[in-house]
């Protein structure tokens, strides 16, 4: 349910970036996204935990990066998107390929 909720502000952040949504508007986005990996993380055991902890790691070095740079990374945000749903057997059931 929660890897959900995160991949929720993820399709957020895609469709922000998709429709030239403003900077602040970007990050507020990109900061749900990290308090809800933050909350999802403590809850988890084992490797889920170890690939979430390094797939938040990506979220914050995009946090880091202004507008220009972050539609410069939209392809990648896209790809980001589709291998958090592919973290976990029942998102991955989500997932299109």
């Amino acid at each position: 349910h929660q890897l959900l909720m995160v991949g929720n502000e993820l399709q957020r952040l895609k469709f922000g970036l998709e429709s030239n949504c403003n900077e602040p508007t970007i990050k507020e986005g990109l900061e749900r996204t990290l308090e809800l990996l933050d909350l999802t993380i403590e809850c988890q055991k084992g490797n889920l935990r170890k690939e979430l902890l390094r797939f938040r790691s990506l979220m914050a070095a995009l946090y880091l990066k202004n507008l220009k740079e972050l539609h410069a990374q939209l392809l990648y945000v896209q790809e980001l998107n589709k291998v958090f749903f592919l973290l976990h057997p029942e998102t991955a059931k989500l997932v299109s390929i």
